[in-house]
């Protein structure tokens, strides 16, 4: 009866670790990309924590001042988002920080999604600025 009562507890256990699909790491298990994204584009922030998503093989980077960035496995930038601050779009290319700069002025960007062709853009005014990768402005998304 023991034995049947330790080989539950054990396979249940077994079956809670199996459901874990984050895990914590350190800046140096980033892909060297990501690193070099990191301290050419956030190097004023402290990092907080790392995740990454073993299934999918993703980074999930925060920072103190609720900046999130996500990387994929290579080390590119999927998604950086503050929901509470402005984030810098110093690296985005320069067509798509004048489009916003001249058309919606004094507005901050708070989370820019890399899609396969597009980069996505969300003010703080709730618009959604969708972009071509090369700059060029395409539609307004609700």
């Amino acid at each position: 009866m023991k034995r049947k009562l330790l080989t539950m507890a054990l396979l249940l256990a077994l079956g809670f670790v199996s459901q874990a699909k984050d895990i914590k790491v350190t800046i140096n298990d980033l892909p060297a990309k990501a690193r070099e994204f990191i301290t050419t584009y956030f190097a004023k922030q402290n990092v907080v924590s790392i995740m990454k998503d073993i299934e999918d093989n993703e980074f999930t980077v925060r920072f103190d001042d609720n900046t999130k960035i996500e990387f994929d496995r290579r080390g590119e930038w999927l998604e950086v988002s503050n929901k509470i601050d402005c984030l810098t779009t110093a690296f985005l290319v320069p067509q798509i920080t004048d489009y916003i700069e001249t058309n919606h002025p004094g507005y901050c960007v708070n989370e820019i999604d890399k899609e396969r062709s597009k980069v996505k853009i969300d003010l703080d005014n709730n618009m959604e600025l969708v972009f071509r990768l090369t700059g060029e402005f395409l539609y307004y998304d609700d």
